[in-house]
């Protein structure tokens, strides 16, 4: 009977949350081994389309953190090219400014993170002051549109520049700005992450954005005790850019070093917890085989070890991918039989058979026999109502219409 209370509370709940529109969030990372590099980002690929494809479950996979040190030593880096690109244009040696700005800009696509808006600017400036006094109009305006792109608010000072600077930025911008604008949708974990478009803040997580000049832009993504998301992004002329991001925690540092979990010393809920998702598919790719495991991050319960052999034969059917999702899938089931577990379980009425001894002999004998329904006492008692209703509504028709009747019953003895 228990059993039966659960299974009806279960299609219960089954039956509510595709209404309610919840989604079981699953965070998927793969520790990075260089041996199987390649076949751990085709499997992560094909697992990601399989889970997003799958109803109620949201995918996201954490990028490797980001190293600091290395990309402010990048910006600071390209801050000393700009520098001395700007000394070789103001000698006139145009073929070294060209030189340390391509090298400037190199430097900056890696350390996008930790430059500046103006560090950009500065350098997309440059690039069309210099292309512009070699006579090279059309990549000077190039250079003035990808510096409206990032700032578009930025005006050119005309008591510093010459007027056909002035003019063919302006003219740069007004085309940029004509042109129909792109649109960003952003969504990830952890909730309420800043996220940066070029140096400037323009909103949190998640976050939908419109009006973005089209080029090439650097996007980042902060929260507190987690590592940086930065990618430089290219945005086509009205195009639509849709990422969903995760930030990598910094308490769960331990996973980058490929230990296991149950060697980390960890708590597994913990660790699940700290990707702010429901679930965390935590794998291994070995040359020979993939391990995963589940891990629940409200009871802290790893559901499942899921291990399926890694296949060399191109031609070959069976494929890691598949067989790592549908023992996500089977995981993912049993963690909600488990949730289901640990309902309140209403006991049904006790009989006979599920009473001790002692309490036995005090109970008298109930007869477990179905009682026919026109033996019931609410059968017959039924009955005697309709049956008296309908004498007394008969009696009282009869006697109100006696006085307007215009025939008798006489009845008398025969003679």
């Amino acid at each position: 009977m228990q059993a039966k209370l659960r299974l009806i509370c279960f299609f219960l709940i089954g039956a509510t949350a595709p209404l309610a529109g919840a989604q079981d969030r699953l965070t998927l990372f793969f520790r990075s081994r260089p041996a199987t590099l390649e076949t751990q980002k085709k499997l992560i690929s094909a697992l990601e389309q399989k889970l997003n494809q799958t109803d109620g479950v949201l995918v996201s996979i954490p990028e490797k953190p980001v190293d600091l040190e290395v990309v402010g030593q990048a910006a600071r880096r390209s801050a000393e090219l700009i520098s001395e690109t700007r000394e070789a244009y103001k000698k006139f040696d145009h073929a070294t400014a060209i030189k340390r700005l391509a090298e400037a800009r190199e430097v900056l696509v890696s350390g996008c993170g930790g430059a500046s808006l103006s560090l950009f600017r500065s350098h997309y400036f440059l690039e069309g002051l210099i292309h512009f006094m070699d006579g090279k109009r059309d990549m000077a305006r190039q250079a003035f549109s990808r510096l409206a792109a990032i700032d578009p608010a930025w005006q050119p000072d005309p008591k510093e520049l010459a007027p056909k600077i002035v003019s063919l930025y302006q003219q740069a911008r007004a085309e940029l700005l004509k042109q129909p604008k792109s649109l960003v949708t952003i969504d990830g974990f952890p909730r309420a992450a800043s996220v940066y478009l070029d140096g400037q803040k323009i909103g949190t997580l998640p976050l939908v954005q419109e009006g973005i000049p089209p080029g090439s832009h650097c996007l980042t993504v902060s929260a507190p005790d987690h590592n940086l998301w930065i990618r430089k992004v290219t945005l086509p002329v009205n195009s639509k850019l849709r990422l969903r991001i995760a930030l990598f925690p910094d308490r769960a540092g331990f996973l980058l070093e490929g230990k296991p979990l149950e060697e980390s010393g960890a708590d597994p809920g913990e660790t699940a917890r700290a990707f702010g998702t429901d679930y965390l598919i935590l794998g291994d790719v070995f040359e020979d085989k993939v391990v995963a495991v589940l891990i629940n991050s409200s009871s802290g319960k790893v559901s499942k070890l899921i291990i399926c052999p890694v296949v060399s034969d191109p031609t070959s059917s069976v494929r890691p991918s598949d067989c790592i999702y549908q023992g996500v899938i089977a995981a993912r089931r049993i963690s909600l039989e488990d949730k289901l577990a640990q309902l309140p379980v209403i006991d049904p009425p006790p009989v006979i058979g599920d009473l001790g001894k002692k309490d036995a002999k005090k109970t008298e004998p109930v007869s477990l026999v179905a009682t026919a329904w026109y033996n019931t006492w609410w059968f017959w008692s039924l009955v005697g109502s309709v049956a008296v209703g309908a004498g007394v509504g008969l009696g009282y028709h009869l006697l109100s219409g006696s006085e307007d009747s215009s025939y008798q019953i006489i009845i008398t003895r025969p003679r």
